[in-house]
């Protein structure tokens, strides 16, 4: 690098090599406790943007604008590690550990096979789900966690596993995308890290994806354009020095969100209790069939709704609409009362209206060529289908009503940003005519 700062795994190497050029001292001006058991690194007299941990030889990425709540937490993970093993000692065996392997016996596996088979049917998830990476990493870590407790006794493993309730790791996902001259997309996914600030407040955020973005030599400015979904904290978030454009995909599969799950929206009533009730009874009787593994009687396997998939609700109605008939043959007296007050024509109306929105979504979703030049003449697609007409469903009515409001309320504010992309939208031919 020009400037002197070296990269980490260029510095992990002069380490371990014992560079005569990498040496450490503490910082002179420190205010912070917690500067007492690290070492600032310099390279050549160059102070770097990394410090080490004297307890553990670890290298944190840190510059002076960062604090120091990471390094609180790396030294207290660091204390309770050193605490732990000091107040256990190894046996000979445990010392000298053999590096042969040994062959799992048969019954083992045996054992392993049928907990795994009632694994993927209790909990209805898919056998491939074994063969992961991240699942051999959970299952190789509580087979070592315990090999190291197997002298405990009544070790519950319910103990071992977190709750999601407990889960407190966020993670900030960043990628970078091109444009050349040719108007060919380039999407690279930088990482996705965990974040370790102390708080997921604005300006924590922006300066966590400013440090992550220096290590590939990268920094936002006034050229540079920000997609983000358009949450309050990603406003504040990134406002300067750069250009943030909220994503369209996101807001729109928000409102529909709301139209089915919200009772108000920013202190403001949503209306659209027709089509609620009716995606309430079907969320519960999906839920249901999925429980109760009764799904193998039906010629398709229903959709559960998910918050984080795009135009969920609409999955999972469409594929409800498909076995709406067989699931008579499925249903105990409890949800079959709640199945008879679904109204099978509203729903197949909601689904025939919902359609262009699931098309609008996997327009604007290419990652082959930019899409936002679509924007614009999408959103005018939705709004005209949003047109209400005096053979509409009140259900229907309900929903055009929420929707036409707020896909004009909001995105029209973006005009002036697209509009700037004019000569883009000039170069291509927008496959629209069939959402019309």
């Amino acid at each position: 690098m020009s400037d002197g700062l070296l990269k980490k795994e260029k510095i992990m190497e002069l380490i371990k090599s014992n560079d005569a050029s990498v040496t450490f001292a503490e910082p002179t001006t420190a205010a912070s406790l917690v500067w007492r058991n690290f070492s600032c690194i310099y390279v050549d007299n160059q102070k770097q943007n990394f410090v080490s941990c004297d307890t553990c030889k670890d290298i944190l990425h840190h510059k002076s604008i960062d604090g120091t709540s990471s390094m609180m937490k790396h030294f207290r993970s660091c204390e309770k590690n050193s605490i732990n093993n000091n107040n256990e000692s190894l046996t000979i065996n445990e010392y000298f550990s053999s590096l042969k392997t040994r062959s799992v016996p048969t019954r083992s596996k045996k054992k392993v096979l049928n907990a795994t088979v009632e694994l993927v049917a209790m909990d209805n998830r898919a056998f491939e789900l074994v063969g992961g990476n991240g699942f051999i990493n959970l299952a190789q870590t509580i087979f070592d966690v315990g090999q190291e407790l197997s002298k405990s006794q009544n070790i519950n493993v319910s103990d071992l596993l977190p709750h999601p309730t407990t889960v407190s790791v966020s993670f900030c996902g960043i990628s970078f995308h091109f444009l050349n001259e040719e108007l060919q997309l380039y999407a690279f996914i930088l990482g996705c890290y965990p974040y370790d600030r102390d708080n997921q407040s604005s300006s924590q955020i922006r300066q966590f994806v400013d440090a992550k973005l220096l290590e590939f030599d990268l920094s936002l400015e006034n050229s540079k354009f920000v997609v983000t979904d358009n949450e309050n904290k990603m406003k504040s978030c990134f406002k300067e020095p750069c250009i943030r454009i909220g994503c369209s995909i996101h807001y729109l599969n928000k409102q529909l969100e709301h139209c089915f799950t919200s009772v108000t929206l920013e202190k403001i009533s949503v209306n659209c209790d027709l089509v609620q009730e009716m995606f309430d009874y079907i969320r519960k009787i999906v839920s249901h069939v999925r429980r109760t593994h009764k799904q193998s009687k039906l010629p398709r396997k229903l959709q559960s709704y998910s918050y984080t998939r795009f135009n969920g609700a609409f999955l999972t109605m469409n594929v409800f609409l498909t076995v709406f008939d067989d699931l008579v043959g499925v249903l105990d007296r409890t949800f079959l009362d709640d199945y008879m007050l679904i109204d099978k024509d509203l729903l197949e109306h909601v689904c025939s209206f919902l359609g262009p929105f699931e098309e609008v979504i996997n327009e604007l979703s290419c990652d082959k060529k930019p899409t936002i030049y679509k924007v614009l003449p999408l959103r005018q697609c939705l709004i005209n289908r949003c047109t209400i007409h005096q053979d509409d469903h009140d259900g229907i009515r309900q929903i055009k009503t929420f929707l036409s409001n707020t896909i004009i309320e909001k995105l029209v504010k973006n005009c002036k940003i697209f509009s700037s992309y004019s000569r883009i939208n000039d170069q291509y031919s927008l496959p629209v005519e069939k959402l019309k």
